[in-house]
């Protein structure tokens, strides 16, 4: 069944919306589209890598930042806001699937859905067990996007 109705993002991941994709068009224009769509900020990173080092760096103990602030994803596990994370399956040198090994464990307020072309049954389940709200073929369908953000806000 499909509803189409436009999920509210800010509401749903107060904490934002990460892209991360090594496709700069794939990314860019991911990006692009969420923010107009849904009106919100959407980070994006071209790595797996620079994804995981923005997300779980710590801050400098003199308070100074190292970059991007991501304030809230530092704050004690009771209190972060929950945040939405589009990572692509398949990246050089660590692909969507092995970036969910690499989160440090208790990090509910994550919620990441996976994106890509083909996704076999054995992915599904194999990545599925690994944490995945969702999987989106590539180029988003819209209407499907909207479905699974309107079945996590019940």
């Amino acid at each position: 069944k499909t509803t189409g109705c436009k999920a509210d993002l800010n509401a749903l991941f107060p904490g934002g919306v990460v892209v991360v994709d090594d496709d700069l068009m794939v990314r860019t224009l991911t990006k692009g589209a969420i923010a107009a769509r849904y009106s919100v900020t959407v980070e994006a990173h071209e790595s797996a890598q620079k994804f995981l080092e923005a997300m779980f760096r710590h801050p400098h103990p003199d308070g100074a930042g190292t970059g991007a602030d991501n304030s809230s994803i530092r704050q004690p596990l009771s209190t972060r806001p929950r945040s939405l994370i589009l990572m692509d399956h398949m990246m050089p040198v660590m692909d969507g699937e092995q970036v969910l090994e690499h989160i440090p464990a208790g990090h509910p307020h994550l919620v990441v859905m996976m994106s890509g072309t083909h996704f076999t049954n054995e992915d599904r389940e194999r990545i599925c067990g690994k944490g995945v709200a969702a999987f989106f073929e590539k180029p988003l369908e819209w209407r499907s996007f909207d479905d699974v953000l309107n079945e996590i806000a019940r």
